[in-house]
């Protein structure tokens, strides 16, 4: 659960306390939570509305505590959703870029700016991201290889949600 400066594990069933990940302490007020992404049983992304992408791990000793395994400023503040699948996660900042890295080590593996603003959650289907632009294009960018436009198309509107694949 994010709450001010820290997150806080909730387990489903009575498991026993878990310590809270506390962001380290700043000047600044505490960062606002933009995204919790889980990753698998034990870990997830955490993002803040400034940029800062944390992988955080449920751990078990010495005392069963959240803990950073890795992170990394994006240098821009995020405020559409990041995704993440199949060990990539992918990620737009205010000033239209579109990355994609690795979730194990966090290793960019590509960059692409929009021409104007992104205005929508990203999305990953499949091998794709799909990132809408001004609410008025959706672009598909594949995850592997060059990460450049594979296809795009017109929207009348924003998305409702992610889009479907068919095969």
């Amino acid at each position: 659960m994010p709450l001010s400066g820290r997150l806080r594990f909730l387990p489903l069933s009575g498991a026993g306390a878990v310590e809270d990940y506390r962001l380290p302490a700043g000047e600044k007020a505490p960062p606002r939570w933009r995204s919790l992404i889980p990753l698998d049983e034990t870990q997830f992304l955490a993002v803040t509305a400034s940029g800062l992408v944390i992988k955080v791990q449920l751990r078990s000793a010495p005392v069963p505590h959240l803990a950073s395994v890795v992170d990394i400023d994006v240098q821009r503040p995020v405020d559409v959703e990041p995704a993440a699948s199949s060990g990539r996660f992918v990620i737009a900042d205010t000033g239209n870029r579109v990355q994609i890295f690795d979730t194990a080590n966090f290793e960019p593996r590509g960059t692409w700016t929009a021409p104007s603003r992104i205005t929508g959650a990203v999305w990953i289907v499949g091998d794709r991201a799909f990132v809408e632009i001004d609410r008025k294009e959706l672009v598909a960018l594949p995850l592997d290889g060059e990460f450049k436009i594979a296809w795009r198309v017109p929207l009348t509107s924003s998305l409702a949600g992610p889009p479907l694949r068919r095969d």
